[in-house]
């Protein structure tokens, strides 16, 4: 699955929905992921879950837009691979800022 998804990040023309649209649809298949597998006998509520979905899904889509608005002159002329390099960074990023809140969040 998420073979789609870092394909997503990496070709998607750097645009802010295609950012918002690709950091949810990250963060949505994570959290169900965690949640299939997490620990049933732990006293997680359904608020708890919640809170850190939508931390998760927040923090990736503001820092995945913050990174893009930085970048927003050298991706505008960028084509091929720096195109690619460029995405990357900004998905990384996004993606790892969401991981720590959601572990944040939720431990």
């Amino acid at each position: 699955m998420n073979i789609p998804i870092c394909f997503g990040f990496i070709i998607a023309a750097p645009t802010p929905f295609n950012t918002i649209f690709w950091q949810w649809i990250n963060q949505t298949y994570n959290a169900w992921l965690n949640y299939g597998n997490r620990n049933a006998s732990s006293n997680y509520t359904t608020k708890d879950i919640a809170l850190s979905y939508i931390a998760a899904c927040t923090s990736s889509i503001i820092v995945g837009l913050g990174i893009r608005k930085v970048l927003e002159k050298r991706s505008n002329s960028a084509t091929g691979a720096r195109l690619i390099l460029l995405n990357s960074i900004s998905s990384f990023f996004a993606c790892a800022s969401a991981g720590f809140i959601n572990a944040w969040c939720m431990r």
